[in-house]
């Protein structure tokens, strides 16, 4: 496939733009001074883009040098300490006093770290005070969900410069998928460039299973005609930047180890729930990616079924069983309203193109907000329709909808508790539209089996629906940064 430099494809929509505002707890953004960012349509290669292993390939592996391992150490400490002297540098990381101080003018003189006064003095000169400067480089991350692409403008904080947002073209082949992201790419790096800053290159998160072995190519199409689509490499030559590309789940997991509710923890199990059950594991600090790179199926899990066969975590924990489940058990806790009251001829049915049910199909029966059993609010016949019907039905008391949850949420439970047996993480990070839409009607029982009175901690993720987006951008930055080592204590 060649480069899509026309105009868009027809029957494409306009991007909603989003005006950006920071990631909780990221610093400020601070505007670049740098160059103006190249020409999108004249693939320019960026030089010294300063932050170790934007260089590299687009592979993004681990510092391959004691010199790029030792940089990325210090501008970890910056990064997440404030102010720092030269000499808490070198003690907090070992090395030795010349080699930070090498270190830091370097980066002074790529301007990703600045003086910043002056601390106390112990007996001598005051020590000069260093600090990060986010706003010194640019990064790009687009997250390619089934059902929304999200792209960011941010800084070296993952603190968002610019979003755009439109319904995702992922399903509509690789024509569509490729105009989409080099359009929004194209918007982008508009803005950058009137940031007048230099943008270090650009992650890709897409909701679909990728293996190393083909190149981390996509397949999401139905059609077995259509030839996997190399989306990295186009990428990559169009714009003459760094690109990184992963699947989903992995970026959410990166994302929220740098960025976002795992900050600072070596061991991390994060889960993703939306249409599926996707799952990443960090460990030791690095992301775990398996043989050939498609660790985190964790969806194909086999769990107990509703009727006590075996099936897969997919179908009783994605968003679609989710919804069947509370249809039975919703029309079993009204059966004793009488005929035609919350019943059903047919199992339920489920939205998987709005695993969320932003949509809002399936309303709520308005004329009588409870049924005369007590038994909560009274759907139509049919049961819910959406994932956001089961979770407001359960908000407002009706047992059904809480019991499905509450099943839901103890299998995955389950389910977690065995991963976590095997891969030992500090902290387990549970996210996705479905966590935010169920939260503790689900959150609670899975909290529950997994953590058993332990020390072990299960949080929910920080980084809302930006969770994907703000996961490309760590996936590139991960190298750059080797973030300070933070104590469990229970």
């Amino acid at each position: 496939m060649g480069e899509m430099k026309g105009p868009a494809v027809p029957g494409a929509r306009e991007p909603t733009e989003v005006r950006g505002s920071a990631v909780p707890d990221a610093q400020g953004a601070t505007e670049v001074q740098g160059p103006a960012v190249p020409d999108a349509r004249e693939a320019t290669e960026v030089r010294d883009p300063a932050v170790p292993g934007a260089r590299e390939s687009t592979e993004a592996r681990r510092p391959d040098s004691v010199r790029a391992h030792n940089t990325a150490l210090v501008l970890g400490l910056l990064r997440t300490g404030g102010l720092v002297s030269r000499a808490d540098l070198a003690r907090e990381t070992g090395l030795s006093l010349p080699t930070v101080m090498d270190i830091v003018e370097r980066l002074c003189a790529q301007g990703l770290v600045r003086q910043a006064g002056s601390g106390t003095p112990a007996g001598g000169r005051p020590p000069r005070l260093y600090e990060f400067t986010p706003g010194s480089r640019m990064a790009l991350g687009i997250s390619i969900g089934t059902a929304t692409t999200t792209a960011l403008l941010t800084d070296l904080n993952a603190t968002v410069l610019h979003e755009v947002r439109e319904p995702s073209r992922l399903r509509e082949g690789p024509e569509a998928c490729v105009e989409q992201v080099t359009r929004l790419l194209d918007v982008l790096l508009a803005r950058g460039a009137e940031r007048q800053g230099t943008v270090i290159g650009i992650g890709l998160a897409v909701a679909a299973h990728l293996r190393d072995s083909e190149g981390r190519r996509l397949r999401p199409w139905d059609d077995p005609g259509l030839a996997p689509l190399d989306l990295r490499a186009l990428v990559a030559e169009r714009y003459g930047v760094p690109v990184d590309l992963d699947n989903y789940a992995k970026a959410v997991a990166v994302g929220e180890h740098r960025f976002g509710a795992a900050r600072g923890h070596r061991h991390v199990l994060c889960v993703v729930l939306q249409d599926g059950v996707g799952a990443a594991l960090i460990t030791g600090g690095a992301l775990h990616r398996g043989w050939d790179g498609a660790a985190g199926r964790f969806g194909a899990t086999l769990v107990p079924g509703p009727d006590g066969e075996r099936t897969t975590l997919d179908a009783v924990a994605g968003a679609a069983g989710i919804v069947a489940r509370a249809a039975r058990a919703m029309r079993a806790a009204s059966g004793a309203a009488g005929p035609g009251v919350g019943s059903s001829n047919g199992a339920g049915t489920s939205n998987t193109a709005d695993p969320a049910g932003t949509s809002g199909a399936g309303s709520m029966s308005s004329s009588d907000p409870m049924s005369p059993s007590g038994a909560g609010p009274v759907r139509s016949a049919a049961g819910p329709s959406s994932l956001a019907e089961v979770c407001a039905a359960a908000e407002e008391g009706n047992p059904g909808a809480v019991l499905a949850l509450r099943e839901v949420g103890e299998l995955l439970g389950d389910a977690v508790h065995n991963a976590c047996m095997l891969a030992d993480p500090e902290v387990v990070v549970l996210t996705g539209p479905t966590v935010v839409a169920a939260g503790d009607h689900l959150v609670g029982p899975t909290t529950r089996a997994v953590t058993g009175g332990g020390r072990r901690r299960v949080v929910t993720g920080a980084l809302g629906e930006r969770a994907g987006a703000i996961g490309a951008v760590a996936l590139l930055l991960r190298n750059s940064f080797i973030d300070p080592l933070r104590v469990s204590t229970g």
